[in-house]
């Protein structure tokens, strides 16, 4: 879009506090999740990740990871140390349990 005066910002938000698990669809057509999220949850509230949103976008950022530690640390690490996180951190710290947690908000 390179002199159409058009700005794209991509977001990467990680878990949040939000109806989406309730409403989200399964495997099987028409049936849906329905697990809400619980209070405990480490999920950043969804005015805070509405607003860093529209801090990103209006600062023309190119690309925004919003969400709270360990996930943002662990996203830098996935994405700058690839060969570090595969062979270090995913045998030892980034079980699949773990990550099922992490993914829920649950660590």
């Amino acid at each position: 879009m390179s002199g159409k005066n058009v700005d794209v910002t991509l977001l990467c938000p990680g878990p949040i506090f939000s109806h989406f698990l309730e409403n989200a669809f399964t495997g099987t057509p028409g049936q849906k999740f329905g697990k809400p999220t619980d209070p405990k949850d480490h999920r950043m509230p969804t005015d805070r990740c509405a607003r860093l949103m529209a801090v990103a976008i209006a600062h023309k950022l190119d690309e925004a990871w919003i969400c709270q530690q360990p996930n943002l640390l662990l996203f830098y690490l996935v994405q700058y140390t690839p060969t570090f996180f595969r062979k270090v951190l995913i045998g030892k710290f980034y079980t699949p349990e773990r990550a099922e947690k992490l993914r829920e908000g649950r660590w």
